[in-house]
């Protein structure tokens, strides 16, 4: 980015920063005020499309519909390609279109949850653009994302990142790296966040737990020998395994210090 597009992220995220809300937040808000009208059925479908339901067989395209539709490239498959299927954006703006039909006041509730998840994207948006590195040796990349998980038939909000690195090694072999974090809140157990790596072209991978609650941890030690059968039954070369207890800061509040109170 130039200094003038980085200036002009800046400003967006400082307007975005303060309004956005996760996609599970927005998703429940806009179930509560389109129950019973006629924009109801757009509800629904959003909420099938994104709502992850852990364990399910329909989980794993869930979450790749999350990556892919919702909402982080939507301008780029615009600018080359046919408009994307079940694209967030385009729904929620489907959606608004729709509410101008309702009362006044149901209306309001309906736009201002659309506003706020569309500040969220649009803060996603930023920050991928803002932290692309690319040298002689490396590309980096970073993705981050919502995942609206169900849990006891509510909408929990769970942090993705997604790192992506290409790197040149010693012997001049192009190699693919992959990190995937994730933030969970698991209520009584804590919050937990899980690191895994991947050398995509080695099939090597690692995954660690960090967990807040001492008894957490255990609950996790106790999983990780199924979990080390199942990625080898995926065809992944498990390099480790662990889980640890350890402090664990907010991501949300970690990108809005360094996005808006460091520049301001």
């Amino acid at each position: 980015m130039t200094p003038a597009q980085n200036a002009t992220a800046e400003q967006i995220l400082r307007e975005s920063l303060p309004l956005q809300i996760p996609l599970a937040d927005g998703l429940q808000q806009l179930s509560r005020s389109a129950q019973n009208t006629p924009v109801d059925k757009v509800v629904n479908s959003l909420l099938q499309l994104f709502g992850v339901r852990p364990g399910s067989n329909e989980a794993p395209q869930t979450i790749k519909q999350n990556v892919q539709s919702g909402g982080l490239f939507t301008e780029r498959q615009l600018a080359t390609q046919a408009p994307p299927q079940n694209d967030l954006k385009q729904i929620l703006l489907q959606l608004k279109q729709g509410a101008e039909q309702l009362p006044a006041q149901q209306r309001e509730r309906i736009n201002t949850a659309i506003d706020k998840v569309m500040a969220r994207v649009t803060t996603h948006q930023l920050h991928h653009l803002q932290h692309q590195t690319q040298r002689s040796d490396t590309t980096e990349r970073i993705f981050q994302f919502d995942l609206p998980i169900y849990q006891n038939a509510q909408l929990e909000h769970v942090d993705m990142t997604i790192r992506s690195r290409k790197q040149t090694s010693s012997s001049g072999e192009l190699q693919t790296f992959w990190g995937v974090k994730l933030n969970f809140n698991l209520q009584e157990h804590g919050q937990v966040t899980a690191e895994i790596s991947l050398n995509e072209t080695e099939g090597e991978l690692s995954a660690g737990f960090i967990c807040e609650q001492t008894k957490t941890v255990q609950l996790v030690r106790n999983q990780l020998s199924e979990f080390n059968h199942q990625l080898s039954d995926l065809g992944f070369s498990v390099q480790h395994l662990s889980a640890r207890e350890g402090k664990i800061s907010s991501a949300a509040d970690a990108v809005q210090r360094k996005l808006v109170d460091i520049k301001t």
